[in-house]
């Protein structure tokens, strides 16, 4: 027993323990031995392991207070309840989703992490935004990917999708993204975006997908006029991410040598003038 919550279900359930380790380890954790012989007494004080009398119940109430019994942690439920929601992902997802077509967004639940209501039409493509700026401009967001990212999808057959940050790329995520013709990504030209990028590759692989990460064919100037800088950790991250994402090679490749990152919002600014 290394532990002070293992000590203490052992002199609850009447089993032995080595005292003079007991007194060591809660010595760690600032629990004098005075404090431990005031509540507690060993039955026999010369065996190396004992029995242990509770001679102050509320004391021993308080150390177990003070260090509970671990929780299974099985779900992102259970985790909460032992002090850390984030180590497991919530059980489904949500997507916002949008189309032209449509005078409100809607959403997209999947409630179990394996089914997905309601399922989009056949035949549409998916477009992933990453910031929410852009997805409200949905009319000028249209015309961005149409005008200057090379989608010729027709506008009705095109549906948007907000997913900000990691939330787009969530394993259960591809179950949805499966049912499209293609899925595209209008992410931000920095690392966060090219890092939910890859997420996506790795997920959509399996299902034989591919995405495709949009990029306005005046993106060099963009850069160019750009006042965001990458800083040395996000340069060196960029340099090896061209052998992760050779179709981004241009793209990174520029990146690389202005040192520049950009936002999508900017796009909206471009499009007032």
């Amino acid at each position: 027993m290394k532990k002070p919550h293992e000590f203490l279900n052992a002199i609850r359930n009447g089993q032995e323990i080595e005292w003079d380790d007991f007194l060591q380890v809660m010595g760690k954790h600032a629990v004098m031995p005075s404090t431990i012989c005031r509540i507690f007494s060993q039955t026999s004080p010369f065996a190396k392991k004992t029995t242990i009398h509770i001679e102050d119940e509320n004391g021993c109430e308080s150390l177990e207070t003070r260090f509970p019994q671990p929780v299974p942690v099985i779900d992102r439920i259970s985790a909460a309840v032992a002090g850390d929601s984030h180590q497991f992902a919530v059980d489904g997802s949500m997507l916002i989703v949008q189309s032209c077509t449509w005078s409100h967004p809607q959403v997209a639940v999947s409630w179990d992490g394996t089914t997905w209501a309601p399922l989009p039409e056949t035949d549409l493509h998916l477009v992933i935004v990453e910031n929410m700026q852009n997805f409200l401009r949905l009319r000028e967001t249209l015309s961005l990917i149409k005008t200057l990212c090379g989608i010729e999808a027709r506008e009705d057959s095109i549906l948007f999708a907000y997913g900000a940050g990691n939330a787009a790329a969530k394993p259960c995520n591809a179950r949805y993204y499966r049912h499209f013709s293609s899925v595209n990504c209008l992410f931000d030209l920095d690392r966060g975006g090219i890092r939910t990028y890859g997420t996506l590759k790795r997920l959509l692989s399996p299902e034989g997908m591919k995405p495709t990460f949009l990029i306005p064919d005046d993106a060099k100037k963009r850069l160019n006029h750009s006042r965001w800088w990458l800083d040395d950790d996000e340069l060196r991250y960029i340099h090896t991410a061209k052998n992760d994402h050779p179709e981004l090679k241009p793209l990174l490749d520029y990146m690389h040598h202005t040192r520049k990152k950009l936002e999508q919002e900017t796009y909206l600014e471009t499009q007032h003038g």
